[in-house]
């Protein structure tokens, strides 16, 4: 570690503080010599400072400071009751291409990317997640009313990439298959926005080459009678540019897929 000026990692913490969340991302904080933080700048974002935080970039000293340093700046504000729910199945499904028989239902990413038809570099294809949503109802029910509920998905970054996409998100109802969603491969199934959505309701979120985290509302497509929830993740405007990638259920730093459900009256 000294060789290599590796860094001491401490416990990770919340800049906010215990049982309260950052509403600020994009707000900036500047931190005396005496807070700042090895290997970052001084004036530094909300969330990079909250991301080095996590990473166990901050000892006891900064992480007993911050929240009180920060309150304002990051709009830390008490962690509305609700529920998060991690994902359970997910996976890439092919339109057309050389992988439309293969399985993806192992990758730590899935991809969106609408190409043309043909295009085997860029060939057409679409996410699927999935939630359990059976064995969390108790939860659910508690939360009084229709919850709010939100789509959190971790985004690849591609800092190569000078483009913003619009991706797409509905609820679909997947095949009853022994092995569930993350056996299937594009042979077995297809779907198309809205015709294939369960609800009919499609929201569209924003990816730009640096977005970390897209949370997309997603209330009103979560029936929770049902076993489980599914989402499809698209582009619906064809385009001869590689598409995005999102980090699934098997990825070793648990960027996982969320579902997160809120009571209406704490948003």
């Amino acid at each position: 570690r000294e060789i290599c000026g590796c860094p001491n990692f401490n416990t990770p913490c919340s800049i906010c503080g215990a049982g309260k969340e950052l509403t600020n991302a994009g707000g900036t904080v500047t931190l005396e010599a005496a807070l700042a933080i090895s290997g970052f700048p001084p004036t530094i974002t909300c969330s990079d400072l909250q991301d080095a935080c996590s990473r166990g970039y901050c000892d006891g000293s900064r992480c007993q400071a911050f929240p009180e340093l920060v309150e304002g700046a990051c709009g830390c504000q008490e962690a509305a009751p609700g529920l998060t729910i991690e994902s359970s199945a997910d996976t890439t499904l092919y339109r057309d291409g050389p992988l439309v028989d293969d399985n993806f239902g192992t990758e730590d990413t899935m991809l969106a990317q609408n190409g043309p038809v043909g295009n085997e570099e860029v060939a057409s294809s679409f996410a699927l997640v999935q939630f359990p949503i059976a064995e969390n109802k108790a939860v659910i029910d508690s939360l009084k009313n229709e919850p709010t509920s939100l789509l959190c998905l971790h985004h690849v970054q591609n800092t190569e990439a000078d483009r913003v996409v619009t991706y797409s998100v509905c609820a679909v109802t997947p095949p009853d298959l022994q092995g569930g969603i993350e056996s299937l491969t594009g042979a077995d199934v297809t779907y198309t926005m809205p015709a294939d959505c369960t609800t009919g309701d499609v929201s569209n979120f924003d990816v730009s080459p640096n977005t970390e985290q897209i949370c997309v509302d997603v209330t009103g497509m979560v029936d929770k009678n049902q076993e489980f929830v599914t989402f499809m993740i698209d582009n619906m405007n064809e385009s001869d540019q590689p598409g995005d990638r999102f980090y699934t259920r098997f990825d070793s730093e648990r960027r996982f897929p969320e579902l997160r459900m809120y009571p209406v009256f704490e948003l």
